[in-house]
């Protein structure tokens, strides 16, 4: 062999051995970095609550509110997803309010890979207003734990975040933003 071939086949192996992963290898470390989807439910973004809950009309109205964007990350355990989340919210009192402190309930549940909704707790956030009746803020909901399957990819849970709300509320929401 002469000392030109020597350092191409020492080129190569050199090479060789500072490639990179396979594209299996890259598959997998992306699956395991993956995270669930987390989104706002579409009909469940807005909440009113009125001051007379037989009487659905904007004169009632106490407080409205609207969940604007859903913020997430997360880290892998063995054999779970970590979830933290936070959710940035507008909220208004309105004509019919009788205090400067509002409560609006809301849930996360999350869906499995077959669309099954796997748990679901509701919650409450409680705000107080200052003088001008309006807030925004960022609501910390928590941390949601996703145990997974050998070889699950996280990608494909979804976390749904929403404003719980009761018939009355989801019809009034409807009629008064239907596009």
């Amino acid at each position: 062999m002469t000392f030109r071939m020597l350092i191409a086949l020492g080129a190569a192996s050199l090479l060789a051995a500072c490639s990179g992963p396979s594209k299996e290898e890259e598959a997998a470390t992306a699956t395991l970095k993956a995270c669930p989807k987390a989104v706002i439910l579409g009909d469940a973004s807005r909440y009113v609550r009125f001051s007379d809950p037989t009487s659905p009309a904007r004169e009632n109205v106490a407080v409205a509110a609207e969940m604007t964007y859903v913020r997430s990350a997360c880290e892998h355990e063995q054999g779970a997803v970590r979830t933290a989340l936070g959710v940035d919210v507008r909220a208004a009192l309105g004509p019919a309010a009788s205090g400067e402190v509002a409560t609006m309930p809301f849930f996360v549940a999350v869906l499995g890979p077959d669309g099954r909704m796997l748990t679901k707790g509701v919650y409450e956030m409680q705000k107080g207003f200052d003088a001008s009746g309006a807030i925004e803020f960022v609501e910390e909901v928590g941390t949601v734990t996703i145990p997974l399957a050998e070889g699950a990819n996280p990608a494909a849970y979804t976390i749904y975040t929403g404003f719980q709300l009761d018939e009355a509320q989801v019809a009034y929401l409807r009629e008064r933003f239907a596009n």
